[in-house]
């Protein structure tokens, strides 16, 4: 069976961003068929002036991109991997855990550059497990196959 590697697009700036990169890339990780690319990790310990080029060296090797959809806007860097992704064929997964409301429109649940172009989304704000979180990811990119 092909596994299939999953690139981890999130902001990576503070220990909130990493611990929640992290534990969500392992729940992934933990299912038959998947490895995560969690930037997190591949990035962690490299200096800043490197990471641009580890993120992209990774995006090459993944055959979907799951982009961190939290917050009022999508983070700067997440939104170019989503793009270069996307720019690419390879498609990406929008995934939001934020209770609060984003976006331009009823339809997308971010802005509508992301919105229109992203294959699917997961839209989990009353979740509390990286488990749950994960499985319905996993299901939506299955769904897609």
């Amino acid at each position: 069976m092909k596994v299939m590697k999953i690139y981890l697009a999130g902001p990576l700036f503070t220990l909130a961003d990493n611990t929640f990169n992290t534990e969500l890339g392992i729940a992934l990780d933990s299912v038959d068929g998947f490895e995560c690319l969690i930037t997190s990790v591949f990035c962690d310990g490299i200096g800043v002036s490197q990471i641009g080029a580890k993120c992209l060296e990774q995006l090459k090797r993944s055959d979907v991109v799951l982009v961190n959809c939290d917050g009022p806007d999508v983070e700067s860097g997440t939104s170019f991997e989503a793009g270069w992704a996307h720019a690419r064929g390879i498609p990406f997964i929008g995934y939001r855990t934020d209770l609060r409301k984003a976006g331009d429109d009823r339809a997308h649940p971010v802005n509508l550059m992301i919105g229109q172009h992203a294959a699917a989304f997961v839209v989990m704000a009353h979740t509390c497990s990286y488990i749950i979180l994960a499985y319905a990811i996993i299901k939506k990119i299955r769904s897609l196959q």
